[in-house]
């Protein structure tokens, strides 16, 4: 997280908030809803406050300003600051006075009287509205390969101001569609085209762009999610960046397409002492077996270079 001063939104992640609060907001159309979607997005637990102390505090200021100061986040507040939780973070820093000064001043404007409460924003548009939990959802490509989405359910993409399912990419390779018995033994493809990237996928796009319900095939397919598959953070399609959905499928399925044998589920984890030699020696191996290419400086959508 990158901080250059000490300001509240001084830091990426508060920075990030102040601008996609509203969103959370108008999506929850609660002020408690929203706290608690904040804290699921920012990983952040009301029961622990001390440790993420800049995101409860930049939150408090953010609420108290629109008039809707969650009663619990401002107790986490006080208690960050009270308690000398956030302080203690700026201990060796030359803005640790800057600092303290800026808490002192929160503090006092949260004890103060909030302003009027602004009205709540409209509700984000909602995109591929209708699509149901565990659902599977097929996709023809313009390549005529055919792809399955499992749906996980839908997610506030922020930055686009709307709602939109989020899914992971199944592992079915095959041009045409499949029967409702060869779904039920299909699982998740555990990456997004990298070695240790997020699978789960939000189908936002911005309104101009959204995707069309009727280019998706809705037959009544449904799996089980389970809960690895459902634990992932989740990207986006870019599609304010000219990414789209063909492009994302692509990054994703493109070695499978050439070879249906290569790994569906690749490391994302290793244990703590794990040794970094073995580290490096497992990530190459996943790497050449499933791009043919070694782990690091490459990407998608380069040639492979043959394994010595």
């Amino acid at each position: 997280m990158g901080v250059w001063g000490a300001g509240l939104f001084d830091n990426d992640e508060t920075a990030d908030l102040r601008a996609e609060y509203r969103a959370f907001l108008a999506d929850a159309q609660s002020d408690a809803g929203a706290t608690d979607a904040v804290a699921v997005d920012y990983a952040a637990s009301l029961d622990r406050p001390q440790d993420t102390t800049a995101v409860w505090l930049a939150l408090a200021s953010i609420q108290w300003r629109l008039g809707r100061l969650d009663p619990r986040v401002k107790a986490a507040a006080f208690a960050i600051i009270d308690d000398g939780y956030d302080l203690a973070l700026w201990e060796t820093s030359p803005l640790r006075k800057s600092r303290a000064a800026v808490l002192a001043k929160l503090r006092k404007m949260l004890s103060d009287p909030m302003p009027p409460a602004k009205a709540l924003p409209k509700p984000p548009a909602v995109q591929l509205p209708g699509w149901n939990f565990s659902e599977v959802v097929g996709y023809r490509m313009a390549s005529g390969k055919y792809v399955l989405l499992h749906v996980l359910g839908y997610r506030l993409w922020s930055t686009l101001f709307v709602r939109a399912p989020t899914v992971t990419i199944l592992n079915w390779f095959a041009d045409a569609a499949p029967s409702a018995a060869d779904v039920m033994g299909l699982t998740y493809i555990n990456h997004d085209g990298h070695i240790g990237g997020h699978h789960v996928l939000c189908l936002a796009m911005p309104p101009s762009k959204n995707l069309p319900p009727d280019g998706f095939d809705r037959p009544g397919w449904a799996k089980p999610v389970t809960r690895a598959e459902a634990t992932s953070a989740v990207y986006g399609l870019s599609g304010h960046e000219g990414g789209t959905l063909e492009r994302s499928l692509n990054k994703v399925l493109w070695p499978y397409w050439e070879d249906p044998t290569r790994p569906i589920h690749v490391p994302k984890e290793f244990p703590p002492d794990a040794d970094g030699t073995e580290i490096r020696r497992t990530l190459d191996d996943v790497h050449w077996r499933l791009f043919g290419a070694p782990y690091g400086g490459w990407q998608p959508g380069d040639t492979p270079t043959p394994r010595p």
